[in-house]
C-alpha cells in the first residue's frame, strides 16, 4: 500500500466499502462523527469484520493492530485515525471518550422533597 493510500479520506472511503460489504441491508454514508455501536448498530464481531475486509488494502500486522484496539474504538473518526497512525508506523491517538450519558430518573425513595430536606423512613 503506497503513503497516498493512507489519508484519512481514502481510509474513509475504504471503511465505507467494508461497511457496504458488512451491512449490506443498512445503507449509509460513513462520517467521522459517527458511533460504530449506536450509529452503525456494529457489535464487536461486525466490527472486526469491517476490519478483516480491508485486508486487501492494509498489511496483515495493520490490520491485527487496528483488532487489537476495537475496544478502544468508538467512532468511525476513531477507527479511520488508528488506521493512519498504525499505516504510518505511529502510536494511534487516544479515542474519543464517550458522550456522558443523562441521569436516570430519581427513584422515591431518594427523592428530596421540594423544602430540600429528606424526611427520614418510617421505621
Amino acid at each position: 500500500m503506497t503513503s497516498a493510500d493512507t489519508t484519512a479520506e481514502a481510509v474513509l472511503a475504504k471503511l465505507q466499502r467494508g461497511y457496504d460489504v458488512v451491512k449490506p441491508k443498512a445503507p449509509r454514508t460513513l462520517g467521522r462523527d459517527d458511533d460504530v455501536a449506536e450509529d452503525l448498530e456494529l457489535d464487536s464481531l461486525d466490527f472486526i469484520d469491517l476490519v478483516s475486509v480491508l485486508e486487501d488494502d492494509f498489511d496483515t500486522e495493520t490490520i491485527d493492530a487496528v483488532i487489537d484496539r476495537v475496544p478502544d474504538l468508538r467512532t468511525v473518526g476513531d477507527v479511520v485515525d488508528c488506521f493512519v497512525a498504525i499505516a504510518a508506523g505511529e502510536e494511534p491517538p487516544a479515542p474519543t471518550p464517550a458522550a456522558p450519558t443523562p441521569a436516570g430518573p430519581t427513584s422515591p425513595a431518594t427523592a428530596t422533597p421540594a423544602g430540600g430536606t429528606a424526611a427520614a423512613a418510617a421505621p
